[in-house]
Order: C-alpha cells, then structure tokens, then sequence
C-alpha cells in the first residue's frame, strides 16, 4: 500500500505547477485558520523572470504599523508623497 501512494503521488506531483503571476506588484491573500480572515501580502515579480533559470527569492517583513504596501513600497526606494500620510501611501505601489 505504501509503494502504490508513493507511485501515485510521484505521478501527480509531476503535473503540478506554481502559480503564474504577470510582471510587476502583486497584492495577494490567503486564509489564516488562525484568526478566521484572509491575510494580504505583496509580491514584486520582476521584468524578465522566467521558471525555467533560478531567482533569488527576498523575504521582508514590514514592522508595526506598516502593512504590505507601504513594506513594498519602501523595499523599492519610495516614500511618500509631499504631504502624503502613509494611510494615503497605502492606496497603491
């Protein structure tokens, strides 16, 4: 029994394949069972990237009271706006 899940999983596990997301910033979600809600967080996928030759991947955790934009958006180099607050900076990239 164990051989026949193991050839099964190794059959399926062959058609498998990430998700692909467009070039560019990406705000994306998922369930957290923990606290019953869907989380956010962004991804930057850069120009270019292909599967097929491998990515550095760079993790960065935005602190307290900050979210994911802002987080993404400092990662890159921006601040805010002149007169801009970070509620505003958080509409978009």
């Amino acid at each position: 029994m164990k051989w026949f899940t193991l050839l099964l999983m190794l059959a399926c596990g062959g058609a498998l394949t990430g998700q692909t997301l467009p070039a560019g910033p990406q705000v994306l979600t998922f369930y957290s069972p923990a606290d019953d809600t869907d989380q956010p967080y962004a991804v930057y996928v850069p120009k270019g990237y292909s599967a097929a030759k491998p990515w550095p991947l760079v993790v960065s955790l935005h602190g307290a009271f900050s979210n994911h934009r802002l987080n993404l958006r400092r990662v890159f180099g921006q601040g805010n706006g002149e007169g801009e607050s970070d509620a505003e900076a958080t509409r978009y990239f």
